[in-house]
């Protein structure tokens, strides 16, 4: 995926400049709502070993998220998905640090800001693998057929162009809409042959059932090959009517 993998390196690449700016050029207007303060509270900080933790942690996360942006361009996504769950703790803890070493009087305030920020990464985060990693199947009607769960959606027989069961999957170049998962693939993506798709896969199962329609072109598949097999048949069927 060539736009995630760019991004994961502009992110890294800016965590970075921004560590080495504030730990070794003492650039710290680039630290939110320091510069703001007196100048008692800023040497308070600083003698705390503030800016320490804030730019060692911001180094610190652009190397996780240089680790998996060189782990994706080996094919290990699984890995990659990983560094940005690190990436996240990573600066959590670093503001946590850094937090324990603001003056009393802002202390308590940042803490309760930053258990709740938490709390509600945590839920979008929990929201986004339970629904990425939840199943998804294809039921057939008398005039269409219905792909369930996230990004499902219905269509009629006489929408299909073409129906295959491929043994391999193209080169996904770009997420538009999206989740990816430990290799579950759901959401709006660009392939390298076929452009726009929409995709349920599970990309560690092969076969792949490929549907060709008017206006969009779908690909799916189960954990089960079997399954996906059935579900090919029973396409085959309905359109061959």
């Amino acid at each position: 995926m060539v736009m995630y993998q760019i991004i994961s390196l502009l992110i890294a690449g800016l965590m970075f400049l921004f560590g080495y700016l504030i730990l070794y050029k003492k650039r710290y207007s680039f630290v939110s709502g320091f510069s703001s303060r007196d100048k008692e509270e800023q040497q308070a900080m600083l003698d705390a070993g503030y800016m320490t933790v804030t730019g060692r942690g911001l180094i610190v996360s652009g190397a996780v998220l240089l680790f998996g942006f060189l782990a994706g361009l080996s094919g290990f996504m699984n890995i990659n998905l990983f560094s940005w769950l690190l990436f996240v703790l990573v600066l959590f803890g670093t503001a946590y640090r850094g937090i324990a070493r603001e003056p009393e009087r802002t202390r308590k305030r940042n803490k309760i800001v930053m258990h709740v920020t938490v709390v509600f990464t945590l839920g979008v985060l929990g929201f986004a693998a339970v629904a990425g990693l939840s199943g998804h199947e294809l039921q057939t009607g008398e005039e269409g057929f219905e792909i369930t769960g996230l990004y499902g959606d219905q269509w009629g027989y006489a929408d299909i162009q073409k129906v295959t069961l491929e043994d391999g999957m193209q080169e996904i170049t770009l997420r538009t809409n999206g989740l990816s998962i430990a290799g579950n693939l759901k959401g709006r993506f660009r392939l390298d042959q076929d452009g726009p798709v929409l995709l349920f896969l599970d990309l560690s199962e092969a076969p792949f059932l490929r549907i060709e329609l008017e206006d969009e072109i779908v690909w799916l598949n189960h954990e089960d090959t079997a399954v996906t097999e059935d579900w090919y048949d029973a396409l085959r069927e309905r359109i061959s009517r």
